[in-house]
This record gives structure tokens, sequence and C-alpha cells, in this order.
């Protein structure tokens, strides 16, 4: 059984919750919607965050932001969803299976990733927490890979993604020592940024990049990633249409 026929073969104990999408324009939006339970992603909220990433995948937008109501970011996965449907290693294979591909398509979209986090993000969460190329963090929030101490490890691709951030020890340390991170203390380790106003900042790099040709800002996004080399992302922009034009409004002499 693939891990979606496993997941559409599952009655959710928890009906609360969902994730939806939004879009205006090149900017689309995912908001986790599960506030009584910290956002915790019960089985039914992870098929909607895969067919919201396969409607993407097929129309990526320009940038994307993923942010959560309420006063939590993310609790991880759901206890009661757990308990009752992820009991064996048969289906926690297929859970993390499922979600670790949709996480990643997500961040392998030709697109800017902005991920807003309020309050805390623990296990599961922390690991959504880094799926998009910059994590933004308001002043309270915390930051927890607290996997090890509840007996389990990263499921969701967070152990890599920390890699890429910090490092192979510093991922080695955060991930079997499970310290809270403040926000200042992410931004340190150049897991994120803390903004008194987040949102606001949120919003200002949304309108910065949407001021951008599209092609430019998947280049510079493919650059970042290492996905392509500089000159090649270089190459599918120079001359092109948007560049001459902005060429074209320049004073001569001056940059």
């Amino acid at each position: 059984m693939s891990p979606r026929a496993w997941l559409q073969s599952l009655e959710t104990t928890s009906p609360e919750g969902q994730i939806t999408a939004t879009r205006n324009g090149a900017h689309a939006e995912i908001t986790l919607d599960h506030d009584r339970a910290r956002n915790a992603l019960t089985t039914k909220m992870m098929g909607e965050l895969v067919e919201i990433v396969d409607d993407w995948v097929a129309h990526p937008p320009v940038v994307w932001t993923l942010r959560a109501r309420g006063a939590a970011f993310c609790a991880g996965g759901h206890l009661g969803d757990v308990r009752a449907h992820l009991g064996t290693p048969e289906a926690g294979h297929h859970m993390a299976t499922l979600m670790g591909q949709a996480i990643q398509r997500l961040a392998n979209l030709p697109a800017l990733g902005i991920v807003v986090v309020h309050g805390a993000a623990v296990g599961g969460g922390a690991e959504l927490a880094l799926c998009g190329d910059v994590c933004l963090m308001a002043p309270e929030a915390r930051l927890a890979f607290v996997q090890a101490q509840r007996g389990v490890a990263p499921g969701w691709g967070g152990a890599q993604r920390l890699i890429d951030r910090v490092g192979k020890t510093q991922a080695l340390r955060t991930l079997l020592t499970s310290p809270v991170l403040s926000a200042i203390q992410a931004q340190q380790m150049g897991i994120a940024v803390c903004s008194d106003d987040v949102d606001a900042e949120a919003t200002a790099m949304v309108n910065a990049v949407l001021a951008l040709e599209p092609d430019v800002v998947r280049a510079v996004v493919a650059q970042v990633r290492g996905t392509a080399t500089e000159p090649d992302a270089f190459a599918t922009v120079w001359g092109s249409t948007g560049h001459l034009a902005r060429l074209a409004g320049l004073p001569w002499g001056r940059p």
C-alpha cells in the first residue's frame, strides 16, 4: 500500500482542525488552523497539506508563506491520531514518507518560501518551521526538536534541513539534547531571523519579491539553494525582456 492509499484508508479520530490555502496572484499562503490542539496535525490535515502541495507543484507561485492561527505554531502530530493510527513501524513509515515528501516538494518549489512562527514550534512543528527558505520568528516564539525525548527521531525531513542550516555537529547536539531555543538563540545559530513584527516583516518581503520579475526570483532562489550554477541561473534572465526594460530605465553612468 502506498502512503497516499494508506492515508485515504484512515478514518481520522479528530475531525477538528484544517489546513487551508489562499492565493493572491503570485503569492500563495498556507494556514494551519487547529488552535485547540496547538495546531497539531491530524491525519486529515496531513491529507489537506498533500493536496495543497499537489496544486502548487502544478501551478507554482512566485512566493509562498506558511503561518498558523492562534498562540502556537505547531505541536507536531496530533496525539489522538498518533495513538489511533500510527502505533506500528509500518504506519509510522507511511506517515513519515507521506509528510516528508509533501514538505520536501513544498520546499523544492521554484519560489521563495517564508515561514512565520508565533509561539511554539515543537517536534514535527519544528521540522515544519524549517521548510521555507526563510524562517521568521516572533520574539516570544520557541523552537524545540523534542523527538528524541519522546523516543523517536525526526521523520519529516527536519534533520537534514537542520544540518543544512547549522552543520552536523550542532544539529546532533540540538536533536539529541532537545534544547528549547528562543527566537534570539535560533537567530544566533542561523536557523531563523528574529523580528519584533514578523507579520510586517513577512509582508514587506512578499511585496519586495512581487515587485521583481518572477524569473529573477526563481533564478536567485536556485542560486542560493544550489540547484543551479550561478552562470546557468544568470543566463536565464540576462537579456530578457524584464532585464532590458530595467536597463532602459537607468540613467547612463549611474548604477
